[in-house]
């Protein structure tokens, strides 16, 4: 039996891709905004729950693309001109990280219409 399960009374009926109990989800998993996001109460205030919090309040959507737990943990700010990686794009986490200058570990500010210029 998944020792997850008797952590979080959600868990048979939750759907939200990333779990903060799920090792699995956390290192190689995506989310999309238009996906369900984790409600168990003792974990609302992680940073990167949080922040698909918010996301999900600007409507984005699927065709924001994808966001892992890496990603939601390296923004600052979130914002409408937010965008996720592109799921059609082999290493598109690395390259959104890599673009955005958070590969040491720094925090990425989105702003409104922000662009690298690679994405121009």
């Amino acid at each position: 039996m998944n020792e997850a399960k008797y952590n979080c009374t959600l868990f048979d009926t939750c759907e939200a891709p990333l779990c903060p109990l799920d090792d699995e989800s956390l290192g190689g998993g995506v989310w999309y905004c238009d996906e369900e996001v984790c409600r168990a109460r003792k974990f609302q205030r992680l940073p990167w729950v949080r922040r698909q919090k918010r996301i999900v309040k600007l409507g984005l959507g699927y065709d924001a693309g994808f966001f892992s737990v890496k990603m939601l943990e390296a923004i600052r700010a979130v914002g409408k001109g937010l965008k996720g990686a592109n799921p059609d794009s082999p290493g598109a986490e690395e390259r959104w990280l890599r673009l955005r200058g958070s590969t040491a570990g720094q925090k990425v500010l989105v702003k409104q219409g922000y662009e690298t210029p690679e994405e121009r």
